[in-house]
């Protein structure tokens, strides 16, 4: 199941990387999430609150997606894949 809403937002993410914002729109929600600046073709920034269990993610095109029920290890799963490489390839 974890896995499915992993792959879920991985497929969110390439199909949101096309979308264009809106616009100044006034009934947009202030998120208070922060975010980090990631190095993307396509994505600009993530958030994560581990609180509410939100996913945020800005797109460079300034539209924002958040997403609800998130685990933490989902959010984490890849940082962890890419550990286990680098302690495998020591």
């Amino acid at each position: 199941m974890k896995s499915k809403s992993f792959l879920f937002i991985l497929s969110a993410l390439a199909t949101l990387a096309l979308a264009k914002p809106s616009g100044s729109d006034s009934n947009a929600i202030a998120s208070h999430i922060p975010r980090e600046r990631v190095q993307s073709s396509g994505l600009a920034s993530i958030g994560y609150s581990k609180r509410r269990h939100i996913l945020e993610i800005e797109l460079n095109n300034g539209a924002v997606y958040s997403y609800v029920n998130v685990s933490a290890i989902d959010v984490l799963r890849p940082r962890l894949t890419r550990i286990e490489d680098a302690i495998l390839r020591a």
